[in-house]
């Protein structure tokens, strides 16, 4: 009878296999560890180099699974460089409103209609236009701050008929003007008193005669409603053009016509352009340095 010492083995601390099996009796399966993941297939054989040749590094083989590659960013060109706010400083000048101001320009008006007649015959038809009075010249005007944009005004002008004596009536216009006007940094509109007497014959040839039988009588008050703009183009000088609704003065014609002798309002126009400087800036205004002119680059 075959007596097993595996059990009283074990007990004393020896291994199994210290202990031969019983004949007969199956051995125990044994489990082969696992391979690895980075272990190598055993078909795959490293290719033979010839003798003498430098060896190669082992190259690894991305995994399949691999992310594909992003193409490299294409690069902007770079930026300009930012323009020298002292570039820009004669289109950004905006002073406040001065406190004392001059200006100057050229004037057209103010205009009269003058007396008209036509005639017709045998193959001619004619018409003419006598008495009559445009005026251009020049003004000046000085404004003084009363209120914040609150002006008051003082003109000076003088204008010459354009139209040609004697079939004209009068050389010119001359005189001055007073008023109030509301100014901004762009616009503004103001009404004034004019006194401008005229100067120069007041006769004049009517219409198919010879002889200067016609006469017109102007008053010397008049006055004037006109707006306009201007823009600066340094921090003091700015230029500027206006218009204004001239209304009289008064006009007292006597011809040998009745239909044409009348007394009348002159309304008419003037429109200015010209150029205005700052006397006396704001109160605490500093108008910024001029650029320095930069030497041209060839």
């Amino acid at each position: 009878m075959a007596v097993s010492l595996t059990a009283p083995a074990l007990a004393y601390g020896q291994a199994p296999a210290e202990l031969a099996p019983a004949s007969g009796a199956a051995s125990e399966p044994t489990i082969a560890p696992a391979a690895t993941d980075h272990a190598q297939p055993q078909d795959e054989v490293a290719a033979p180099q010839p003798a003498g040749a430098p060896a190669q590094p082992e190259t690894a083989t991305p995994p399949p699974s691999a992310a594909p590659a992003v193409p490299a960013p294409v690069s902007s060109p770079p930026l300009a460089a930012p323009i020298s706010p002292s570039a820009n400083i004669a289109a950004e000048i905006s002073p406040p409103r001065p406190r004392l101001q001059l200006s100057a320009g050229l004037v057209v008006g103010p205009h009269a209609v003058g007396e008209a007649d036509c005639q017709s015959g045998e193959g001619y038809d004619e018409c003419q236009h006598r008495g009559n009075f445009l005026g251009t010249g020049v003004t000046i005007e000085l404004r003084a701050q009363l209120f914040k944009a609150l002006y008051l005004h003082v003109r000076g002008v003088v204008v010459g008929n354009v139209r040609q004596r004697p079939y004209a009536v009068h050389s010119g216009l001359g005189g001055g003007g007073i008023g109030l006007g509301a100014y901004s940094r762009l616009a503004f509109i103001r009404g004034e008193y004019m006194l401008i007497p005229a100067f120069g014959p007041s006769t004049y040839v009517p219409p198919f005669y010879n002889k200067q039988v016609g006469r017109d009588d102007y008053g010397l008050h008049a006055g004037m409603v006109s707006g306009g703009l201007h823009k600066y183009v340094s921090s003091r000088a700015a230029i500027e053009g206006w218009a204004g609704l001239v209304v009289g003065p008064s006009s007292h014609r006597r011809t040998i016509s009745e239909q044409a002798s009348e007394k009348r309002l002159l309304i008419s126009f003037m429109i200015n352009f010209g150029v205005a400087f700052d006397l006396v800036l704001a109160k605490g205004y500093v108008p910024p340095p001029w650029p320095k002119r930069q030497r041209r680059k060839w």
